[in-house]
C-alpha cells in the first residue's frame, strides 16, 4: 500500500513541475486497493478509471496540472 501512494505522489509532483499531464497505469489489483487508489486519486485532484475484468482489473490514473492539489507531500520531494 506504501509503495502506491508513494507513486501515486511521484507522478503528481512529476506533472506539477514538467508536464500538462501524466497517466500511470497501475498493476493489476484487489478490490480494497483498487477502492485505496481511487480513494487518493480523489483527495489529491486527479483522475481514476479501472479497466478490464477480475483478477486482471486494475486502475489508471491521470494527474492533469491544473487539476492536481499539491500540499505537504509535496515540500518533501523538492
Amino acid at each position: 500500500t506504501v509503495s502506491l501512494i508513494l507513486k501515486l505522489i511521484y507522478r503528481m509532483y512529476f506533472v506539477s513541475v514538467q508536464a500538462e499531464e501524466s497517466s500511470y497505469s497501475f498493476d493489476s489489483m484487489n478490490r480494497d486497493k483498487r477502492h485505496f487508489v481511487h480513494e487518493y486519486c480523489e483527495h489529491f485532484g486527479c483522475e481514476s478509471v479501472a479497466y478490464d475484468q477480475e483478477p486482471k482489473r486494475n486502475v489508471v490514473a491521470t494527474a492533469s496540472r491544473d487539476k492536481v492539489r499539491r500540499g505537504k507531500y509535496f515540500k518533501t520531494l523538492q
